[in-house]
């Protein structure tokens, strides 16, 4: 009908000695792969993009390293662009024993295929400490070395505002008993 096509195609000699005789050719259609690989890479391009722009941060965690963040996690614990690629979580951990509790904590339920939701104090780069509201899934439940994916946001302004209520509250219940 004339119209245009992807194609993908095969050729050989039927004689490599005498081209005279003629060749074979086969024509494979492979515009609907094509098309679905477009797709993909549309998917792609947003998923970055989001990934790349987003308020929250992001980390895809493998063997407890880092394979990739996004730059709000940089900016959140104070690291320049790349500075985490390949680091291991225990680098934004206050001690080794916190690092370790929280192993213990958050592996549980990654491996059931729950999500992993709590308020962590974690250490920026300059090693102040900060709070970080953070959730957790691993990527496939039945193998968690496939990794796993990180959110979190810093609730450091929060946490410090709510620790003189919380003093206060407890002077009056004192006051009051």
């Amino acid at each position: 009908d004339g119209s245009l096509f992807w194609a993908h195609l095969t050729g050989k000699l039927v004689n490599p000695e005498d081209t005279r005789e003629g060749s074979i050719w086969i024509v494979d259609d492979i515009t609907e792969q094509k098309l679905a690989q477009s797709r993909v890479q549309s998917l792609l391009a947003e998923q970055k993009l989001i990934f790349d722009t987003a308020l929250v941060s992001i980390l895809f965690m493998q063997d407890r390293k880092v394979v990739r963040c996004n730059r709000a996690f940089e900016i959140m614990l104070g690291y320049d662009p790349g500075e985490l690629d390949g680091a291991p979580s225990r680098t934004w951990y206050m001690s080794d024993q916190d690092w370790e509790e929280a192993t213990v904590r958050c592996y549980a339920p990654l491996s059931q295929g729950e999500v992993f939701h709590e308020e962590m104090r974690l250490r920026r780069k300059d090693g102040t400490a900060m709070y970080c509201d953070v959730q957790a899934q691993s990527i496939d439940p039945q193998d968690l070395s496939k990794g796993s994916i990180w959110t979190g946001v810093d609730i450091t302004v929060r946490r410090r505002a709510e620790e003189p209520l919380a003093q206060a509250h407890a002077n009056l219940e004192q006051l009051v008993a």
